[in-house]
């Protein structure tokens, strides 16, 4: 399984690739595919392509991760030293308080009030932030071949084509119909993005992990990934 990336790139290949289907092979596998579903299953391979190849270009999400980190562990610092250096009535509290409020002249303080008992409550409030934001860190990964999976299940259904996908099987002769359209499809595909191609069985077993995870999020009401 490739490493997560982060969900968004501004990096992109120059030149998309074209993808060239070799229909014989692929329905030596499969069975007979009539034209108009050719074209559909052309069409959302193509848009697959394009999408992954963009996803291959997405930063690593480690890297996210790190710089969330340091922000993270630089927010709690300057927090505990909001709650445990500015409170309290000893002098040098004090002094350094007065000292503090005199020179911190900012018109984003709301006028009376205390501006650093207000600073305090926005690094409580950032730390906050930091925290949820790392339970939310996630990335872009197989997005793209996700909906493909989906989209080629579609359309071989609206067509009257094998979709069922099962796991009691060695090789490819014994494998399901579906799980051997989407082996020869990713063949002609770049190298870079296929997925799952060590065994049918990883294969299949993805491609089941992918339709599980769509009617959970149709009976949840959530989006999917594309």
């Amino acid at each position: 399984m490739p490493p997560a990336r982060l969900p968004i790139s501004s990096l992109s290949y120059e030149e998309p690739v074209v993808v060239m289907l070799d229909w014989s092979r692929i329905e030596q596998r499969y069975v007979a595919i009539p034209s108009r579903a050719r074209h559909r299953i052309l069409g959302a391979t193509q848009t697959f392509s394009d999408f992954a190849m963009h996803e291959a270009a997405a930063l690593p999400l480690s890297l996210a991760r790190v710089r969330l980190d340091k922000i993270t562990k630089s927010a709690k610092a300057f927090w505990y030293c909001c709650q445990n250096e500015l409170i309290g009535g000893s002098d040098d509290v004090i002094y350094i308080s007065h000292l503090l409020r005199s020179n911190l002249d900012d018109s984003r303080v709301p006028t009376g009030v205390d501006a650093l008992r207000f600073i305090r409550g926005l690094m409580t409030s950032m730390v906050s932030a930091c925290e949820r934001s790392q339970l939310q860190l996630t990335g872009g990964m197989d997005c793209a071949w996700h909906g493909w999976i989906l989209e080629l299940g579609t359309i071989c259904e609206q067509n009257g084509l094998p979709t069922g996908v099962r796991k009691d099987f060695v090789d490819i002769q014994r494998c399901s119909p579906f799980v051997a359209l989407v082996h020869e499809l990713q063949s002609d595909l770049p190298q870079e993005i296929r997925r799952y191609e060590k065994s049918y069985d990883s294969l299949a077993q993805a491609i089941q992990r992918v339709r599980r995870k769509a009617r959970s999020e149709r009976q949840s009401g959530k989006r999917r990934c594309r």
